[in-house]
């Protein structure tokens, strides 16, 4: 197994530069013994109604790398973007041997999911996906699946997927006649993003990125808070004009944005802590916290989408390159860089207070003192206003003194 490793390493660092602009997609397919027949037909449907998904839609280009398990941990394909040879890949596949589970994931957390790019989407960042086909048995006696050997090879594959994946996009889809569907779920729950999914539904699966690319086109539409399927739908046919979607991709979409966190490009402890590394304040010739921003006229072509053509706000400072943190109105954190020379910043200052659609109170929005006040001139005095610059889950908020420019 190790020897594997080390091989597919190799090749698969030759394959990173030349596909950073896909989405790398890795399948793991069950083609041990115990598949034969029924388990074999269910599995092939599932793999080709995804791909042909993939050749259907030339939205988002996707690089795809198959891993079987059977009588030999195998790489059947390297990364690939041709569509039409990945649909007749299982042709000649014969189902023979154990069911070596456990290295094949193996195989695919160690090698082919990690050093991957993934790609940008608007807000989104798509990290490299992960679709298990199996009956989800680790053992091809039957016997020996309800052992204490399995039960414990089981435990360990899915605390390797609690461990490793909690923002991977898993999707396992049982088949057999007689599949450990609960094992497999354990495995797809361990991301924030898993599914579990049946064979019928493996070709919506196949529509994910489109549907991100429309979740990322209408996030900036869509309040932020309390809004329903009926407002993306809604969002979704506004933007999209006489194009059909379907409800289950309105569904599917709905899904992406109550998830959007999943889909950061950085991750953030959110404490209700009054300091944290995020909110931290720094060089005083950079906007002050609170401050609003929108793209500049230097904005990197890298970035397209990620603003959602909304405003956002300053809510903490770095001594790093990408210098201020800033949050857009809907909710979505990144990082950029403010020239303290006004030359080449990617944002730039703007006097457009946020306007709350169905939130109580949010990030970029003007506040002032309320009828409770309790505080004496904490706030500088009546009247003074204040830019929200972070709202906490117990229902606290940080405020910063307002300045109009």
């Amino acid at each position: 197994m190790d020897k594997l490793l080390n091989k597919e390493a190799l090749l698969r660092f030759d394959d990173v530069e030349q596909k950073q602009n896909r989405i790398p997609v890795v399948f793991v397919l069950d083609t041990s013994s115990s598949m034969r027949g029924e388990g074999f037909a269910q599995l092939k449907k599932a793999f080709v109604s995804i791909i042909q998904e993939y050749l259907n839609q030339s939205i988002v280009d996707h690089c795809v790398a198959v891993i079987t398990f059977g009588r030999d941990v195998k790489v059947l394909q390297h990364y690939s973007n041709d569509n039409k040879a990945l649909l007749h890949i299982l042709d000649d596949i014969v189902c023979e041997g154990p069911s070596q589970l456990g290295k094949a994931l193996q195989l695919a957390l160690s090698v082919f999911v990690p050093g991957m790019i993934g790609c940008m989407i608007g807000p989104f960042s798509i990290s490299p996906n992960l679709v298990i086909i199996s009956s989800g048995n680790v053992s091809s006696n039957d016997r020996a699946r309800h052992s204490e050997d399995c039960r414990y090879e089981k435990t360990n594959i899915v605390r390797m997927f609690e461990q490793n994946c909690e923002k991977q996009p898993l999707i396992c889809v049982p088949v057999g006649s007689r599949p450990d569907t609960c094992f497999l779920a354990s495995i797809a729950y361990a991301s924030k993003i898993g599914k579990l999914l049946n064979v019928d539904e493996a070709a919506q699966y196949g529509r994910y990125s489109t549907n991100v690319v429309i979740a990322s086109e209408t996030i900036g539409s869509v309040p932020t808070t309390y809004y329903t399927v009926n407002d993306v739908r809604t969002a979704v046919k506004t933007r999209m004009g006489s194009q059909i979607t379907s409800e289950k991709d309105i569904e599917d979409i709905y899904e992406i944005l109550t998830n959007r966190h999943a889909y950061e490009m950085n991750s953030y402890q959110m404490e209700d802590s009054i300091e944290s590394e995020l909110h931290a304040e720094g060089d005083p010739r950079l906007p002050i916290i609170g401050t609003r921003v929108r793209k500049g006229p230097n904005w990197p072509f890298l970035y397209t989408g990620q603003d959602s053509n909304v405003c956002g706000t300053v809510i903490g400072h770095s001594d790093a390159h990408l210098n201020i943190s800033v949050e857009w109105d809907t909710d979505m954190i990144f990082p950029y860089h403010f020239d303290t020379n006004h030359h080449q910043s990617n944002v730039v200052v703007c006097d457009e207070p946020r306007i709350l659609q169905r939130e109580n109170i949010a990030v970029g929005c003007l506040v002032e003192r309320g009828p409770d006040w309790k505080w004496l001139d904490q706030d500088g005095g009546k009247n003074n206003i204040e830019s929200v610059y972070r709202v906490n889950k117990n229902n606290t908020v940080h405020v910063m003194k307002y300045f109009k420019i």
